[in-house]
């Protein structure tokens, strides 16, 4: 999303992905921010409800349908689930999700004040239209919100960021000075269309 996406001339940028899990990267000064242990962002495992329940099980599809089905909840698609229709007890579902994704954040402004915050992942297509919402809200707790905007690539976001970071290693050990990687794959030689073409291709599917 940096180098192709919705993250383009943002120099600090957070992504947040929601689909199975919930993982989070950022980007300070055009470069990844990676830790010691490998727990960077890793908010899905902040204990935030009763009991210790994990943000990670307030937000992401699997532990969203465990806890309608544990509660007597009829719940077929996830549009259901964030549709304006909605009757009371998905509406009171919704807001359990809408709380947990606020609380994340909150946790990414106040930890690195991105300028801007991707969402993607497979769930981030259902609330996609409710992103002033939550710029609104998280303005009214913070006084400050950065921008949020969804993810350029959607699923492909995290493939494609994994072929960036193997060809930069690969300009690495050709010698170039890492201080020119933020350029290197230079934004906008790959598209979504581009990309569209090569995973519907024949020689692709082979």
């Amino acid at each position: 999303e940096q180098r192709f996406g919705s993250a383009i001339g943002s120099s600090t940028a957070v992504l947040v992905s929601i689909g199975t899990g919930l993982g989070t990267g950022i980007a300070i000064g055009g470069q990844l921010l990676r830790g010691k242990f490998g727990v960077v962002g890793e908010f899905g495992q902040l204990p935030v409800g009763p009991l210790g329940t994990r943000l990670e099980e307030l937000v992401t599809e699997p532990s969203i349908r465990g806890y309608a089905r544990g509660v007597g909840l009829e719940l077929g698609s996830m549009e259901e689930l964030f549709a304006a229709t909605a009757p009371p007890p998905l509406r009171e579902l919704r807001a359990r999700f809408d709380q947990a994704l606020l609380v994340v954040l909150a946790a990414a402004m106040t930890a690195w004040e991105p300028e801007l915050v991707v969402l993607g992942g497979r769930m981030s297509r259902y609330f996609a239209k409710d992103l002033p919402q939550y710029q609104e809200a998280l303005d009214s707790i913070l006084r400050v919100s950065p921008v949020l905007t969804t993810a350029a690539f959607g699923r492909y976001s995290g493939v494609v960021g994994a072929m960036v970071l193997s060809l930069q290693a690969s300009y690495i050990e050709l010698g170039i000075d890492p201080a020119y990687l933020n350029d290197l794959p230079a934004p906008g030689v790959l598209t979504m269309e581009r990309l569209l073409a090569v995973d519907n291709s024949a020689a692709w599917q082979k």
